[in-house]
C-alpha cells in the first residue's frame, strides 16, 4: 500500500510524459523524442509503465 503523502511528494517532483505533453500543447511521441535529444530520460519503473521525467529535468 502507498500512503497519500508518498503520492502527493511524487507529484510535486514527478511529471508524465503525457501531462507535460498537454501542458505545451506538444505531440507527446515528438516531445519524448525531443528530450531523449537533450539527454533527458525517464525515471525507469517498468516497460508497461508511463514514462515518468523529474520536474527539475524538463523545466
Amino acid at each position: 500500500m502507498v500512503c497519500a503523502k508518498s503520492v502527493d511528494d511524487f507529484r510535486k517532483n514527478h511529471v508524465s510524459l503525457t501531462e507535460l505533453a498537454g501542458s505545451r500543447n506538444r505531440d507527446a511521441a515528438n516531445l519524448s523524442k525531443e528530450l531523449y535529444r537533450y539527454g533527458v530520460r525517464p525515471l525507469r519503473i517498468g516497460d508497461k509503465c508511463q514514462r515518468f521525467f523529474r520536474w527539475c529535468d524538463v523545466i
